[in-house]
C-alpha cells in the first residue's frame, strides 16, 4: 500500500498548487520508500534536500497566488509555511549532521502535515481562486 495516495479530494482548482501537490505527493512516498528500503544515509540525504527545496519553492508558488487572490488569510498562512519550514530544515539539517536519525514518526509528520494543511488550510483558498479555464 501507498504511504501517501492522491485524491481529487484535495484538489483546489489552481493548476500551479494542485500539480505541486501532487508532487509533495509523490516526492514524500519516494523519501519514505527509500527510507524503508534503508538506502544510504548519502541518498536520503539528496531525497530529503530535494524534498526542502521544493517545499520551499512550492510555499512561495502558493503565497504568490493567495497575494494575487487577495487571500485574507495570507499573513496566517505564511505564518503555517515558516513554521513547517524551519521544522523540516532543522530536521534536515540534523540528519546531515548526524544528529538525528529519521524515523517512523518524521515519516508520519511529513504525511500528516501535507494533508492536514490542505485540508484544513489550503482549501480556504478554493473561494479566492478565479475559475479554471478549460
Amino acid at each position: 500500500m501507498a504511504f501517501l495516495t492522491w485524491s481529487d479530494q484535495y484538489l483546489l482548482g489552481n493548476s500551479t498548487i494542485d500539480s505541486e501537490h501532487r508532487e509533495l505527493f509523490k516526492q514524500i512516498s519516494t523519501f519514505h520508500d527509500l527510507w524503508k528500503q534503508r538506502q544510504s544515509p548519502e541518498e536520503l540525504s539528496k531525497c530529503f534536500a530535494e524534498l526542502v527545496t521544493f517545499i520551499e519553492i512550492h510555499f512561495r508558488h502558493e503565497e504568490a497566488i493567495m497575494e494575487q487572490a487577495c487571500f485574507p488569510h495570507l499573513e496566517e498562512h505564511r505564518f503555517l509555511h515558516r513554521m513547517m519550514l524551519e521544522t523540516v530544515q532543522g530536521l534536515q539539517q540534523s540528519y546531515e549532521k548526524k544528529t538525528y536519525r529519521l524515523a517512523e514518526d518524521t515519516m508520519r509528520y511529513l504525511k500528516n502535515w501535507l494533508i492536514e494543511h490542505i485540508v484544513e488550510h489550503d482549501h480556504q483558498l478554493r473561494e479566492y481562486l478565479p475559475p479554471q479555464q478549460s
